[in-house]
């Protein structure tokens, strides 16, 4: 009964007041009458029944105690800058040391060198978690590609091990990047011959006039004019340098609006400041700097850097800091040209990867599949900020060689059989 006893006495802590009364046997017939029926039993044996228990009539609390062993690649390296101490085997001891001269120990924290700019705060994989969370989809994320996302993690002044393949695979499975991600029109197998629906239907053209797309400035369709002696003509844009850069920024901010918007599409104004300082804080491939850094010379301090410290804002000496500024600012315009110079040699690598060939997309028995979103399937009032995709689909039966047989999540399996070209991947 003492247990009964002191589970009276806990729960007494919770009333401001309570009273105990004695209820009389007049109104408390069925207990009455259980004591009645026990003492009418006809076993005179005066022995005295034994229960065992498997788990106490009370659960206790359990209390969790959480193990952190983020400190497993920091740990060998902090230990030998700190204190000599080397592991035990000698061709760990040998890694240890080699790795040891990129780092270094500031303000009680472990700190690699970098070759892009200031020291790099060392994290553990909690910690490295915390920050591709922030900002890839919290308050300063916009969704960005693995390569931008591990970039942007080295600006903003951290590192760890394993920075690409942690944000691969943090994109990768990010629900929004899946649903929202861009319609390839590359098709899923080898193209079926041209010529046989052009040429043969409507004869050799003398002249093809285009806009500069992709497809039509690539090295095969140029081949194909040349070999019928078509005459390739591209029509000229009012302005095709500012055409070109506002409709890819454009796409990046609608593309980094849909993912974040979810079903609130009429709050895209509010949202908006927040997506254009992410996009302002994030390295352009391109460019290879921050948009941010290109016109105050400086990066950005983010939120995620007010909770894990870096080496910039660790005891900041405002003095130096002013005097490296205004350094930083002589030097912006060269850091300016440097980037357009990246800018032009990055648009010649697009150039060259539109004339790879396709590879084929093949999905197996059970996979998982996340189907384009159509006409008839677009969410109601979402227009251009609805997702392209939806999902997700398991693959039941294979129909043709790109054709797929698909069933939902509800069970229930789709009429149709599915072109892979309106097909994706979908990763848990």
């Amino acid at each position: 009964m003492s247990a009964y006893l002191n589970k009276v006495k806990q729960l007494q802590s919770t009333f401001d007041e309570f009273s105990i009364e004695q209820i009389p046997r007049s109104k408390n017939t069925r207990a009455d009458a259980l004591a009645n029926l026990g003492s009418t039993t006809t076993n005179s044996s005066k022995s005295v029944p034994i229960i065992h228990l498997m788990s106490l009539s009370i659960q206790e609390s359990e209390t969790v105690a959480p193990v952190d062993n983020g400190r497993s690649w920091i740990e060998p390296i902090f230990n030998y800058l700190q204190a000599d101490i080397l592991p035990d085997d000698r061709a760990e001891a040998r890694k240890v040391k080699a790795k040891a001269a990129k780092f270094r120990i500031l303000y009680g924290k472990l700190y690699k060198k970098s070759f892009t700019g200031p020291y790099l705060r060392c994290v553990t994989p909690r910690e490295a978690y915390d920050v591709l969370k922030s900002l890839h989809h919290e308050e300063c994320g916009n969704h960005s590609d693995a390569r931008s996302l591990s970039n942007r993690a080295i600006t903003a002044g951290y590192y760890w091990p394993t920075m690409r393949i942690d944000s691969q695979n943090h994109v990768k499975s990010c629900d929004k990047c899946q649903r929202f991600a861009p319609i390839s029109h590359l098709p899923p197998g080898k193209l079926p011959a041209a010529l046989g629906g052009v040429v043969y239907m409507f004869g050799v053209p003398k002249e093809i006039v285009t806009d500069n797309g992709s497809q039509f400035i690539s090295f095969d369709f140029k081949n194909f004019c040349d070999k019928y002696a078509i005459k390739l003509s591209f029509s000229t844009p009012r302005y095709p340098q500012a055409n070109g850069q506002a409709e890819s920024t454009n796409k990046t901010i609608v593309n980094t609006l849909k993912k974040r918007l979810e079903a609130e599409k009429s709050q895209w104004a509010k949202k908006l400041p927040e997506i254009l300082w992410s996009y302002r804080t994030t390295p352009r491939r391109s460019t290879g700097e921050t948009p941010f850094s290109l016109v105050y010379g400086s990066e950005a301090v983010i939120p995620i850097e007010t909770r894990l410290s870096t080496a910039r804002s660790e005891n900041p000496d405002e003095e130096q800091n002013n005097l490296e500024l205004s350094f930083e600012f002589d030097h912006l315009d060269e850091r300016r040209d440097r980037a357009a110079l990246r800018t032009q040699s990055y648009q010649q690598q697009v150039a060259r990867h539109y004339n790879k060939k396709v590879n084929v997309r093949v999905f197996e028995l059970h996979d998982w599949v996340l189907r384009r979103v159509f006409q008839n399937t677009r969410e109601e009032g979402a227009g251009k900020l609805g997702p392209t995709w939806e999902g997700p689909y398991q693959i039941t039966d294979v129909v043709g060689r790109v054709a797929y047989k698909i069933r939902g999540l509800d069970g229930r399996e789709r009429h149709n059989s599915w072109n892979a070209l309106h097909l994706k991947q979908y990763h848990f």
